[in-house]
Order: structure tokens, then C-alpha cells, then sequence
């Protein structure tokens, strides 16, 4: 049985609060997540509208200026972060009207209940993503688990 978890929300941006996705992927990069996994970057390539990962040896510093240009133009910003040393991965998705998702999707964290169902640990997730939103501004938290 396939299970599909995401944590999603939308972040505030206007003259008040302000957000950029670059300064969130330096937070989360802060916050001990990590974008390369065997010295590769996941992401959605520039001009990519099907959702076409691509991974490859890329500096940071080329991915931010390819983040920075697919703003510009209005696409969907997709990168795969990890945590720390391990193999636990999110694919992050930040859409054009300040709503982010975090596909739980690569060795999941999961808890098992008194009926045997397997149920993503969603607390571990919202303490390791929800302190690199401190300096925005989040108006919405949705978590979402199917079978």
C-alpha cells in the first residue's frame, strides 16, 4: 500500500511581511537540512513545467541563480533537501502564490498505531521544518496523509 504525506503552507508576502525563497533555503540549509546527496542536486530544471526532476553536480551557488531566474519567470521551484547525515528527504515545492509544499516522501519517518497503520511522524517533520520560517510571516499549516 502506497502512503503520500506532504506538510503544506502558505506564507504571507507583502509590504509588511516579506519572503523569498532563497533566504527560506538558506534557513532550512541553517537548520542542518542539506541539497546534495553523492555530491548531486535534485531540482526542478529551468523551464520545466511536467515536473521533470533532474539530478546532477551543480554548486549552490548555480542553484540559487537558477531559483533566482525561475522566479523571475513564474515557475514552480522544486529542490530536495535532507537531513543532516541521513537519508530522511523532503522535495520542497514553493508555487508562485506563497504556497509551499514538502512532499514526506523519501524514507519516511512513520510511527506505527495500536492498529497497525503506518502513519507518517508528522511532529518530527514540523520540528525540523517549521523553525526555518521564523523570520516569515506563515499564515496556513495543512498536514496530508493518504493511502
Amino acid at each position: 500500500m502506497s502512503v503520500t504525506a506532504s506538510l503544506d503552507l502558505t506564507i504571507i508576502n507583502n509590504e509588511i511581511y516579506s519572503f523569498s525563497i532563497t533566504d527560506l533555503l538558506v534557513e532550512m540549509l541553517n537548520n542542518n537540512w542539506r541539497i546534495t546527496k553523492d555530491e548531486k542536486i535534485c531540482h526542478l530544471p529551468l523551464g520545466d513545467e511536467l515536473f521533470e526532476w533532474t539530478e546532477k553536480k551543480i554548486c549552490e551557488s548555480k542553484l540559487f541563480d537558477m531559483i533566482s531566474q525561475k522566479e523571475k519567470n513564474g515557475e514552480v521551484i522544486g529542490v530536495v533537501l535532507y537531513w543532516k547525515d541521513t537519508d530522511i528527504g523532503i522535495s520542497m515545492l514553493v508555487f508562485q502564490d506563497y504556497q509551499i509544499t514538502f512532499n514526506i516522501s523519501i524514507n519516511r519517518k512513520r510511527i506505527t498505531d495500536i492498529f497497525n497503520n503506518d502513519i507518517t511522524d508528522i511532529s518530527w517533520y514540523l520540528k525540523k521544518i517549521i523553525c526555518c520560517f521564523n523570520k516569515f510571516k506563515v499564515s496556513e499549516i495543512k498536514f496530508i496523509q493518504s493511502w
